[in-house]
Parts: structure tokens; C-alpha cells; sequence
């Protein structure tokens, strides 16, 4: 099942982390070759339109991605506007900001929200789609999940709040804006 899936701040190079559970899959294809990503089918979708082609949004979507030295790449299934990173593991705060503006992760068993102290998981998946009139819709999804680190517990799905979703849309419209006013 097909699944779509900042801010310019300070970012630390985050390591690669592996993802399991029933999911949709994406392909990814680097120099490495193709991989498969999986999302939960539950993950929901952020969609923002923004005031530019579909093809110049898609022109400056990797060099955002780039910018906050997020490891991405473009599906392998060319057909889709497509570009996602592996499942990545944060190490302490996410880009400098306490994990809890990006995600929710309930800890059942304890009732209260774990982010913050928690191993956390994430990919991201991005779709960029005409929108008509000279727009384009940026559908991101962000797949994320949590562990406690004091104890050994099952892995926690977390949801998101959408800042993560709505600053890479955000910077996307500005780089583009930007790129518009220089002669």
C-alpha cells in the first residue's frame, strides 16, 4: 500500500535506525542501492499549498532536505514526486528543540507522554503534487516511534504535531521565494 509521507536550525547528523511492524513501504534508491522504507498505514498526511509549480517546489525539495542535512533521497518509483529519508534516531533533542514540539508518544503503561526521555525513531516522506492554478500541494508524512531508555519496553508509535510537517513546507516556500527575488 502506497504511503506519502524545518525549520532552518542547527543540525547534527543523525544515525541511520531500522524500523519494523506492519507498515506500507516506500523504495528508496542511493548510491548503496534500493531499500525499502516502511510507514504505518496509520500515519497521517500534512498537506500545504503553496504558491509555486509543482515542478519548482520539486526543484528545491532535496536541497532543503540537504540544508538540514537530513539523509534523503527520491523514491525509487519515479513515477511519484517522492522523497524520503530512512528512519532516523535522535540522539537528545531534534534540530536543538525539545522532542515533545514534534511528537506525542504515549506511554501506555505509564500514562504520560515519553518523547522527551525516550529513544526516539523518525522518517519522513514527502509527495509534491499539482495543485492547480500554478500550485502545488506538499503532502509530508512523518512516521515515528519511541523506547524507553531507563527501562526495556515494547517500542511506543507516536503521532505528530504537524511543526515538523508544516516548518519543511514553510522553508521550501521561502527558499523558492528567495530564489525568485535574486537576479
Amino acid at each position: 500500500m502506497r504511503r506519502t509521507c524545518l525549520l532552518a536550525l542547527v543540525l547534527s547528523t543523525l544515525p541511520v535506525a531500522a524500523a519494523a511492524a506492519q507498515r506500507g513501504t516506500e523504495t528508496q534508491s542511493d548510491q548503496r542501492g534500493p531499500r525499502v522504507i516502511e510507514f504505518r498505514n496509520d500515519v497521517q498526511a500534512s498537506e500545504d499549498t503553496l504558491p509555486f509549480t509543482a515542478e519548482q517546489v520539486w526543484s528545491m525539495v532535496p536541497h532543503v532536505f540537504n540544508e538540514l542535512s537530513l539523509p534523503a533521497s527520491e523514491s525509487a518509483d519515479t513515477a511519484w514526486h517522492e522523497f524520503l529519508t530512512p528512519y532516523l534516531q535522535v540522539r537528545g533533542r531534534l534540530f536543538g528543540r525539545q522532542n515533545h514540539e514534534f511528537f506525542q508518544c504515549q506511554d501506555n503503561g505509564f500514562g504520560a507522554d515519553l518523547v522527551d526521555n525516550a529513544n526516539l525513531t523518525f522518517a519522513i516522506l514527502m509527495r509534491v503534487l499539482p495543485a492547480g492554478d500554478g500550485r502545488a500541494l506538499v503532502r509530508t508524512q512523518v512516521d515515528a516511534r519511541a523506547r524507553r531508555r531507563d527501562i526495556a519496553t515494547n517500542v511506543v508509535e507516536c503521532t505528530t504535531t504537524g511543526f515538523l510537517e508544516k516548518a519543511l513546507a514553510q522553508m521550501i516556500a521561502q527558499r523558492l521565494a528567495e530564489a525568485a527575488a535574486t537576479p
